[in-house]
């Protein structure tokens, strides 16, 4: 149950598609949003991509070392026969 709910939370973090087409004002940008208008026409900001991208990383991070003995004894239950 963790694992799944751990895989829901990743991917309603990464939905950028759906964050961009309907967000209008800044406040209710997600992150990766925010990375990808760091992108100019003619240079990028890799210093500030880099940096949000680890803060971007750092919630889904604490969130698995939190869980991790659930996540990874739920993964290992559906492989152990018997």
């Amino acid at each position: 149950l963790v694992s799944v709910g751990i895989y829901t939370f990743m991917q309603a973090w990464n939905e950028f598609l759906f964050a961009v087409t309907l967000t209008k004002t800044m406040e209710m940008r997600t992150v990766p949003v925010g990375i990808a208008l760091l992108m100019g026409q003619h240079s990028y900001e890799w210093n500030e991509m880099m940096a949000m991208s680890v803060l971007g990383c750092l919630p889904v991070l604490l969130l698995f070392l939190f869980f991790q003995r659930y996540f990874i004894a739920g993964m290992t239950a559906g492989s152990v026969k018997g």
